[in-house]
């Protein structure tokens, strides 16, 4: 039985990146490994699939969508003519490979993938990117050089009112004393 987010098991697997001939082999689903990455990852682990690299034994964990989830500026520029011929026909594209292991997968892999994934969990998405961030901060710091200067005009503003009260009605009194000895 073929994995339930492949869509036409009869079609070859996705040709590995840079390589004309060379196609992984899509995993069916009573793999545990798939098992596990249906289950254990969020979105039932849409866009992943578990391949095999051949009759090594080595497994592969490839990021891979179809056409329609493809933007065409992508296309243009990040895949290779051999890729693209697959894109054209409506096969499963494979835009990256993210790890490979032999055996089962390690359990750090998943906890690594469900990390990576905080546009599942609201707690866990960044409401803010970098760009809002500096200016968040720049915000701030103009914030307080505006209070240390309505601060300081304040001062200036009492200190001269201060010296207008003491200064009127009163005689002027010079600077220049000159003292007789």
């Amino acid at each position: 039985m073929h994995d339930t987010h492949v869509r036409y098991p009869e079609d070859p697997g996705p040709l590995v990146g840079g390589q004309g001939h060379l196609r992984y082999t899509l995993c069916d689903r009573n793999d545990p490994d798939v098992v596990r990455i249906r289950q254990d990852i969020p979105h039932d682990g849409k866009g992943l699939f578990v391949a095999r690299l051949g009759d090594t034994g080595v497994k592969a964990l490839i990021e891979a969508y179809y056409p329609e989830d493809i933007r065409s500026a992508y296309v243009a520029h990040q895949l290779d003519r051999y890729r693209v011929m697959d894109y054209k026909m409506g096969r499963l594209v494979a835009i990256a490979e993210i790890f490979k292991w032999i055996g089962e997968i390690d359990q750090r892999r998943i906890t690594e993938i469900q990390r990576n994934a905080r546009n599942v969990h609201s707690e866990l998405k960044r409401n803010h990117d970098a760009g809002s961030h500096k200016i968040a901060l720049d915000d701030g710091i103009a914030a307080g050089q505006e209070e240390a200067l309505d601060n300081w005009m304040d001062f200036y503003a009492d200190a001269y009112m201060n010296t207008v009260e003491f200064a009127s009605g009163k005689p002027r009194v010079s600077a220049y004393n000159p003292t007789r000895r």
